[in-house]
């Protein structure tokens, strides 16, 4: 059984046809679009993180809450250098590839991947990380149910 390696020394090198360079580009626009809604969706949470850590002594003192704004400020700053990873992971792939495949620069193409290969991995960590929280959580309320 021969394995992806060796697949890839035996064959030809891979050319892209003009298809697969139209859907790159394509792919590479909504990416950079996206990249650029997720750099403001960082912003919002950065504004709202100062926003509740400034004015979070007032609110909790006026509202006589349990749960003082600041920390729910300070988790909002957490959530927002999370999000910035990966949405700038996203935001240079979609550039290189557009780089690459608009100037034929093969070494830009690839960083381009490399960029991708780093969001999908950032994403995929998070996921395994949040699912394991939520699979604790789970537990933790079944066992004080019984």
């Amino acid at each position: 059984m021969s394995t992806l390696n060796e697949n890839f020394a035996s064959s030809e090198e891979i050319r892209l046809t003009e298809e697969i360079r139209d859907y790159m580009l394509t792919t590479a626009k909504w990416a950079r679009l996206l990249g650029i809604l997720g750099f403001v969706g960082v912003g919002f949470f950065v504004l709202c993180g100062i926003f509740l850590l400034v004015g979070g002594s007032f609110f909790t003192r006026s509202l006589n809450v349990g749960i003082p704004f600041a920390s729910v400020g300070f988790i909002y700053f957490l959530i927002a250098i999370f999000y910035f990873f990966p949405v700038y992971y996203l935001y240079k792939a979609a550039t290189k590839w557009r780089s690459g495949l608009v100037n034929v620069d093969n070494s830009d193409l690839t960083e381009g991947f490399r960029y991708f290969k780093s969001h999908y991995k950032f994403i995929g960590i998070l996921v395994l990380i949040v699912l394991s929280i939520q699979a604790l959580i789970f537990m933790i309320g079944l066992i004080s149910y019984s």
